[in-house]
């Protein structure tokens, strides 16, 4: 399947891990909650501002508060890995501040992670292509005529001829396999969403990106979040998993 060419491939060596061990915090005076950036980081850093949380350089200056971002960082809009890079240095100055920044996994990070990129902007591409990304794209498509000469699908081989690979070019834009790689979850945010949970609990309310479910409302935070983070470093529990259940956090 072409998506091994893509570097959807680390799973089978990862060893295995669970979400961060602490899903509750009490006793927090200022807590503010954020949901579906989708690349819009204009926006994300004017809210961060306006609710004192970062200065006018984008450093944190919201000493104990705890922001909370409640999922889909991704997708929709063009900046993506601008904001992902952003939290993920409010991460280490809050915490230094005795605060706290919290990512959550929402239904787009996870997407992101498992390969269904149906609402990735054409600018997040953009965002990770670099000099290599022609070269790179190039002996992806040489790999992947290769192996369907090896192992033509059921439609039969395709015929290779220009427009093929204008179109199969076009399928994969400049960026596309270092967006993927990124995504991994041995990759740079692949493995930095994996480390996260999906439900917290903040003196006593419950934040999360979508909601729970009946058959859910039994289990623990740490079930959930462990069951979460563990579909998502073994793609093979995805389909009988909770991450894709409609019932499930990032989507009820």
């Amino acid at each position: 399947m072409f998506l091994k060419l893509i570097a959807i491939t680390a799973i089978a060596t990862l060893a295995a891990g669970t979400a961060p061990a602490k899903e509750e915090w009490q006793g927090i005076k200022k807590i503010v909650a954020v949901g579906d950036v989708h690349g819009d980081y204009g926006q994300f850093v004017a809210l961060l501002r306006s609710a004192g949380l970062i200065d006018e350089d984008d450093h944190w200056i919201g000493g104990e508060t705890h922001l909370v971002q409640t999922g889909d960082v991704p997708d929709r809009g063009p900046d993506t890995r601008k904001i992902m890079d952003l939290l993920m240095r409010l991460e280490d100055e809050a915490k230094k501040a005795k605060g706290y920044v919290h990512a959550l996994i929402g239904n787009h990070e996870a997407m992101n992670v498992y390969g269904q990129l149906n609402y990735v902007h054409s600018g997040e591409w953009a965002a990770f292509a670099a000099e290599q990304s022609e070269d790179l794209r190039e002996k992806a498509y040489k790999q992947y005529k290769k192996e369907q000469k090896a192992n033509p699908s059921g439609g039969g081989l395709p015929d290779f001829n220009d427009a093929y690979r204008v179109a199969w070019f076009a399928r994969y834009p400049l960026g596309y396999f270092e967006h993927r790689k990124a995504f991994d979850v041995l990759g740079t945010y692949g493995k930095w969403i994996a480390g996260h949970n999906a439900v917290i609990k903040i003196n006593d309310t419950i934040f999360l990106h979508g909601g729970i479910g009946s058959g859910f409302v039994g289990e623990s935070l740490k079930w959930l979040n462990q069951s979460i983070v563990g579909e998502l470093r073994y793609f093979s529990k995805l389909q009988a998993g909770i991450t894709t259940n409609s019932e499930g956090p990032l989507w009820y």
